[in-house]
């Protein structure tokens, strides 16, 4: 199983650890990834549990805690198209309408066509162009109602009383599980208040 991952990007141009959202997912089915790593080519493999057909039918039924989409609109707003693409995947197979984005500047673009419409914007911390404390302020100053939670992949970037000034409703710790996701989206859009 993978167990830790780094990267060789430099600062302000994405983590590129899509690979460690997609672990975070598997992980959270049951499953493993293994690696197999020769000069020039590398696999992966992911095995995920087998499950009975009306089990894989009816997944949410299985789990009363997470709460499935009711067509709300959710705006991804991340640098990494492989955390864009897993995030969408969930997120429309749970009952979500999504919208994405790969910077700021695209997310005030798609938030502006749909002001009033979008029900919470998931922004990642840091990307480049317009960093995400930069962005919520801009759809702040869009709609102050607007619900927002932050999404990164250290907590030490992120000071709690920082989450406070910035009034987003949370955070998400990459890489995220699709419980994770589905819970705590659940939550903010029913209105309710949790700890980050």
């Amino acid at each position: 199983m993978l167990g830790s991952f780094f990267t060789t990007k430099t600062s302000g141009t994405g983590t590129g650890l899509g690979l460690s959202t997609v672990a975070g997912i598997v992980r959270s089915h049951g499953g493993f990834i293994q690696v197999e790593s020769v000069p020039g080519h590398t696999s992966f493999r992911i095995y995920l549990p087998a499950k009975e057909a009306a089990e894989a039918a009816h997944p949410l039924e299985n789990d009363a805690h997470v709460p499935p989409g009711h067509g709300q609109i959710v705006l991804v707003v991340d640098d990494e198209p492989s955390i864009r693409e897993v995030a969408e995947v969930i997120l429309t197979n749970h009952g979500y309408r999504v919208y994405t984005a790969e910077d700021g500047p695209a997310a005030l673009a798609i938030f502006a066509q749909q002001i009033g419409q979008i029900g919470i914007v998931v922004v990642d911390l840091v990307m480049p162009m317009m960093s995400g404390r930069a962005l919520v302020r801009a759809l702040r100053r869009i709609d102050p109602q607007v619900k927002i939670m932050i999404s990164t992949g250290r907590m030490d970037e992120l000071e709690l009383s920082e989450v406070e000034a910035l009034g987003v409703e949370g955070v998400l710790l990459k890489p995220y599980t699709t419980r994770n996701l589905l819970l705590k989206l659940g939550l903010y859009l029913r209105g309710l208040q949790t700890a980050a």
